[in-house]
């Protein structure tokens, strides 16, 4: 199946809105290593997009049979956050902007099957009424942006689900089971945690101690990726990393170098007052695409916020003259810098570089182990929480022996066991453990299964009306798999 898509698709081009964003990205096809992949800067379609709208996430094209050099086909993939409002706003004005730009006659749609249109309820009412009851659905959470929009415009287009009923329906229950049980199992792999956090001062070095608990700070968020990457560009001088091969990295220690000069208390104070100069209007959209989330200047993460900068982004194109504003508009243009960072090429960078960090800090058999346990319990609650990309699935696939919970407290109590104390930390098998372990991958694997029926109906349905260009709106969990095929 995977083949026959590859010679079918050409040209993929990837959109993210505002509210929903994937950390890791994939290749274009199965069978290509990222330095294969054909990234242009202008994708071949006729539209931009507002930041404070949607970003354009990735565009690239996939390989092309010989047999079927004519064969083009563009899917413009929307990723939007269900039930999200302001997602789901911004789904509806990116989907507008494409229609009114590019030769499009179906939207595709996950969690659904066959003509989904609501178009047939336009000559129920009029416009204003409309957007009145549509509106209120949408913010219930029961009128996605997609529908939204057929319902309250005069474009010309079909939304068509492209769902599998029997393995949505799978998939759907699977979630239910895993959300209903998914507590006690994470509060378990808390209980394995804790006893990690007895032995590591027994066994790390003060340096990889302390290098560890920093590592923890950015995976939580309590420091940001610059200064996590600070925290790696000091040891690996220490450690004598070479680091002129990491040339994302570099550019974003340009970006570092910009936010030490914001001064973000007084970038909020400017805000506030920016926001107070607007029009009333002006102020209402912002006020409303801020309701969610407390809106303040922040430093980047880890993990995507698209979200946070879609609303500064909104904020410079309302506020005309940044002038008044100094500290804001050092703390725009810092953002606008970050934008412009190949964000899979700084993660990818950043973890290599962090391996090169750990392999020299973890000298002993004992120091090597507990990272790697530290490493698999992590990886194990992302299964849990069913967060891991696909990159990451596939890893924990091709070796599960190493994240296997015997395994992992087999170790740790026999390290407990060794220093004669803490038998209170001595941990036991939990019943169940392993077939709640089974469920998530299962997910995992229904969710690929799902994404491989979802471009197939697609492509179909696309050669049987003989479109060129068409989009697809999924959750951002589906983005990765389809990125893949």
């Amino acid at each position: 199946m995977k083949s026959r898509f590859t010679l079918t698709l050409r040209v993929i081009s990837f959109i993210v809105l505002n509210a929903f964003c994937i950390q890791q990205l994939a290749s274009a096809a199965p069978e290509m290593t990222p330095s294969q992949w054909s990234i242009f800067q202008k994708p071949l379609v006729n539209f931009s997009l507002p930041q404070s709208v949607a970003m354009v996430e990735e565009a690239y094209e996939a390989p092309t049979s010989t047999k079927n050099q004519d064969s083009k086909k563009t899917i413009i993939l929307i990723q939007d956050a269900h039930t999200n409002e302001s997602g789901q706003l911004n789904a509806s004005r990116a989907l507008d902007i494409i229609l009114k730009n590019e030769k499009i006659k179906h939207v595709f749609l996950e969690a659904g099957t066959g003509d989904d249109s609501l178009s047939f309820l336009r000559d129920k009412a009029p416009l204003s009424h409309r957007k009145q009851v549509a509106g209120s659905f949408l913010r219930k959470g029961q009128l996605s942006g997609s529908e939204y929009l057929d319902l309250t415009s005069e474009h010309d287009f079909s939304l068509w689900g492209v769902e599998d009923k029997e393995l949505y329906w799978k998939s759907l229950n699977l979630y239910r089971d895993i959300k209903k049980e998914r507590e006690a199992f994470l509060n378990y792999l808390k209980e394995i945690q804790s006893a990690v956090g007895i032995l590591e001062p027994k066994i790390y070095s003060p340096s990889l101690l302390s290098f560890m608990e920093k590592r923890r700070a950015y995976l939580k968020e309590v420091i940001s990726l610059t200064d996590y990457f600070e925290v790696l560009r000091q040891q690996a001088i220490q450690e004598g990393v070479d680091l002129r091969r990491f040339s994302h990295l570099i550019a974003l220690q340009d970006l570092k170098a910009r936010e030490r000069k914001i001064n973000f208390d007084k970038a909020n104070d400017e805000q506030l007052k920016a926001v107070r100069s607007l029009p009333e209007e002006d102020r209402k959209i912002l006020l409303e695409a801020s309701q969610r989330q407390k809106r303040s200047p922040f430093k980047l993460g880890h993990s995507a916020q698209d979200t946070q900068k879609a609303y500064y982004f909104l904020l410079k194109d309302k506020v005309e003259d940044l002038k008044g504003y100094p500290e804001l508009k050092k703390y725009l243009d810092y953002l606008e810098k970050a934008q412009k960072l190949d964000a899979r090429n700084v993660l990818e960078e950043l973890k290599s570089l962090e391996r090169q960090v750990l392999s020299t800090l973890a000298d002993s058999p004992d120091e090597t182990s507990l990272v790697k346990v530290s490493k698999h319990l992590e990886v194990l609650k992302a299964l849990l929480n069913l967060t891991l990309t696909p990159d990451e699935f596939a890893t924990y696939r091709r070796n599960p022996y190493q994240f296997h919970i015997t395994f992992i407290t087999g170790f740790l109590n026999k390290k407990i066991m060794d220093l004669n104390k803490h038998y209170e930390k001595a941990l036991l098998l939990k019943p169940g453990f392993e077939k709640f372990v089974h469920k998530a991958e299962s997910f995992y694997l229904l969710t690929q299964k799902r994404d491989e029926v979802f471009l197939k109906n697609v492509l179909e349905k696309m050669n049987e009306s003989n479109e060129e260009k068409a989009v697809l709106i999924t959750g951002g969990y589906h983005a990765p798999n389809l990125k893949r095929l």
